[in-house]
């Protein structure tokens, strides 16, 4: 059942792709597969239905909360890994190699003074313990509040 949605549109008959998947979901409660949702919203896409296509990721992600809807690792061309390691190089670059580097170097111009290689990673580190210990205080104060009430 799943393969006719995908003939459907190959054949350029997207709109009965797109109904042939609305029955599938609510009359006849199939398991649908990445394949299905993959050929439905190839389907709306060919009919240009932005509300049709918005429908089935919304169904998407509520039906299949543990896997990867759509491409959510991508945002703007850069994947979060990309981005995460860029920054990681970045860092480890003006911190351990910068400083062998000589100070009038034009490298130096692309990097903040040493002192803030220490500064950034400390000032959310402690933003992070502070709100870490106000949130466990609150917990231990409610706790020992349901407790006298007992």
């Amino acid at each position: 059942m799943e393969y006719l949605i995908a003939a459907c549109s190959h054949c350029d008959d997207h709109g009965k792709g797109s109904s042939t998947f609305k029955e599938m979901t609510n009359v006849i409660s199939l398991w649908l597969d990445d394949f299905t949702y993959a050929s439905a919203l190839a389907a709306c896409a060919g009919i240009t239905s932005v509300r049709h296509g918005k429908q089935i990721h919304a169904h998407l992600i509520r039906t299949k909360l543990d896997g990867d809807v759509g491409s959510r690792s991508h945002k703007n061309g850069i994947s979060r890994p990309g981005c995460w390691l860029s920054i990681i190089f970045y860092y480890t670059f003006w911190v351990i190699i910068l400083p062998f580097v000589d100070g009038d170097h034009f490298i130096h111009k692309y990097f903040l003074p040493q002192e803030y290689a220490v500064l950034i990673p400390v000032f959310p580190g402690v933003a992070i313990l502070n709100f870490l210990s106000i949130f466990i205080g609150r917990v231990m104060l409610k706790s020992k509040k349901k407790m006298k009430k007992a």
